[in-house]
């Protein structure tokens, strides 16, 4: 099963890139990676601030 986006997407470019539009869009050589990159970056500092928070309230 595929997994959907988590969190949401800003800008125009990370929706294009990252759904099926990418399709229909030409992208240049390592545009659209990293378009992917910024977006995976912001998913995981928004997991690991999530995982912090739970482990204070779990420490406590």
């Amino acid at each position: 099963m595929k997994r959907a986006h988590i969190i949401p997407m800003t800008g125009g470019d990370e929706l294009d890139a990252l759904t099926r539009w990418r399709h229909v869009y030409h992208w240049k050589p390592g545009t659209r990676k990293a378009i992917k990159r910024g977006y995976s970056r912001r998913q995981r500092a928004m997991e690991r601030g999530q995982l912090m928070r739970g482990g204070e309230l779990a420490g406590a």
